[in-house]
């Protein structure tokens, strides 16, 4: 039975939107965008977060004021033991786990095949990570290790390499204890999952309470591992000024009323509502994944200064690392905007991102659009990973309005403050 929890009242100007996070405020999940209190608001806590002992419901007003409220979930009753073997869940179809690592030192790239048979673009991985996808056909563009494992399950990878369950004790006087440990880690996860571990602690205790008889012949079951997702990135989008039509078509069938792409000369609404749905709208969009616009280039964001990257340029904590658009891989001018995680910021804001036109290694401090910087949203998408991020550009200014075809583009994180 999933947890409900009801709003009664709340301070502020209406319509509000409710959003549930985790105690990190890391991985948020949007309710509803606009919702009137009173009467009385009541909703599900959505998965992963519906088994977790304590979520903070984030309440945003009209005019962009948030309010936190705390709430502890009531205890999962302990479960019955059960000494019934489970069956392994069985694969179906034909789409498979594809494992790929960058082991060398600069970004790599590749594709594959998705379950749906539509191909994606050339994707980047930066040097030393690992991803997990669901599909078929991974092709090595340049410098990645790909394995293929066994068949998805549920549109979820599964790790090859099945952990053995227990095997519980035959003495018929022992009383086990089973007792699931649930946990809700905000780690990045291909798909959020919650594993019982199992503990049979045999009590030799005088007792008139029956007790089950296990018999000699019960199997161990066998349980796949959940492969974990990708780590959260700061996120470059790419918008080329000849993709104006389009995404402004786009935008306007669906709903937007200000924001049109950066390519069309609009900005995004200075109302937190308005600024949500458009954003939401924006990232989505179908080019960036189909082919149609450059790939959305991503970069690690250390949380702890030290140690240089691959251009040799220093590691600060919250700040994104060195970034290479090699020359002529745009075509003409475009729109470079950063989408970063408002917790891989330390919830602070990037007010300067470095730029340089042909050296790795030189830059020059340019400061965000602090009109357009100042605002969050909270995507629910499939893009990137759905949790709260800011936009940062320097639009209307154009010092993000570059032109490839002449010169290598670096870019990394400045300042955050």
């Amino acid at each position: 039975m999933p947890h409900q929890i009801s709003i009664t009242g709340v301070t502020g100007t209406s319509p509000y939107s409710i959003t549930v996070c985790d105690v990190t405020l890391v991985y948020c999940y949007l309710i509803n965008p606009s919702v009137v209190i009173p009467p009385t608001y009541t909703f599900d806590v959505p998965p992963p977060l519906d088994v977790a002992e304590s979520v903070i419901v984030r309440v945003t007003d009209s005019n962009g004021c948030e309010i936190f409220y705390p709430y502890s979930c009531p205890p999962t009753p302990t479960p019955t033991p059960s000494y019934t073997p489970t069956p392994t869940p069985t694969p179906t179809g034909t789409c498979r786990c594809i494992q790929i690592t960058n082991t060398g030192v600069t970004t790599g790239s590749f594709y594959y095949t998705q379950c749906d048979g539509v191909v994606t673009s050339v994707l980047p991985i930066n040097s030393g990570t690992t991803l997990y996808y669901c599909g078929t056909n991974p092709i090595n563009v340049s410098d990645c290790d790909i394995y293929i494992g066994d068949n998805c399950v549920s549109n979820s990878c599964v790790s090859v390499t099945p952990t053995p369950t227990p095997t519980i004790s035959t003495t018929p006087t022992m009383t086990p204890s089973v007792t699931p440990t649930i946990s809700v880690t905000p780690t990045i996860s291909v798909t959020p999952s919650i594993t019982p571990t199992i503990s049979v602690t045999p009590t030799i205790t005088p007792t008139n309470t029956p007790t089950p008889t296990v018999t000699p012949s019960i199997t161990p079951t066998m349980t796949p591992t959940p492969s974990p997702l990708p780590p959260l990135y700061a996120y470059l989008f790419i918008e080329p000024i000849s993709a104006a039509t389009n995404i402004g078509d786009y935008m306007f069938s669906n709903g937007a009323t200000q924001f049109f792409g950066f390519s069309n000369t609009t900005q995004p609404s200075l109302t937190p509502l308005t600024f949500d749905t458009e954003m939401n709208l924006y990232v989505n969009y179908s080019g960036w994944t189909s082919g149609e616009l450059p790939p959305i280039y991503i970069s690690l964001v250390p949380q702890v200064s030290g140690g240089v990257d691959s251009f040799g340029n220093p590691k600060v904590a919250y700040n994104f690392e060195t970034l290479e658009i090699p020359q002529n891989t745009i075509s003409g001018n475009a729109w470079y905007t950063w989408v970063i995680a408002v917790s891989l910021t330390n919830n602070q804001i990037q007010t300067d991102i470095d730029l340089s036109l042909g050296n790795p290694n030189v830059f020059t401090s340019v400061l965000t659009e602090s009109t357009i910087r100042t605002n969050t949203f909270t995507y629910i998408g499939s893009t990137i990973q759905p949790v709260t991020y800011r936009v940062y550009t320097t639009y209307p200014s154009g010092d993000f309005l570059i032109d490839n075809q002449t010169t290598d583009i670096y870019f990394k994180g400045g300042d955050v403050t």
